[in-house]
């Protein structure tokens, strides 16, 4: 109860500071799409097919997560300089029981498996 009364806080409150969103429904589904493929690499065109919205959207309210402190990059470690500017990023939510919450990961069996992606697409 406490998780859903504060994505709906944030929503109607901190997402409307930095941008105007479109649709709420919206917004929270790509938050879900986001949950289920923490710690991977950052994809926008695979985030934007999984929640059905342009990666121009995509870019934009993952900007918006990043402004709010809710989700942060980690740049890939190499010796190389020219290889760590050409790899991709990776991705964190910062609170693990909020990213929890919105992938639907209750038991340690989900984290085990890796198939939360599957499942958030599956009840939407």
């Amino acid at each position: 109860m406490f998780y859903s009364s504060y994505i709906q806080t944030y929503i109607d409150r901190d997402v409307s500071q930095f941008a105007k969103v479109g649709s709420q429904m919206d917004f929270l589904k790509f938050m879900k799409v986001c949950a289920a493929r923490n710690a991977s690499m950052l994809n926008f065109s695979e985030i934007s097919a999984d929640a059905a919205i342009s990666i121009y959207q995509v870019k934009k309210w993952f900007s918006i997560l990043l402004a709010s402190d809710l989700a942060y990059t980690i740049e890939p470690y190499f010796d190389n300089r020219l290889k760590r500017a050409i790899k991709t990023l990776k991705f964190y939510f910062s609170d693990t029981g909020l990213c929890s919450y919105l992938a639907f990961w209750n038991s340690a069996g989900h984290w085990k498996t890796g198939r939360c992606l599957e499942n958030i697409l599956r009840i939407m």
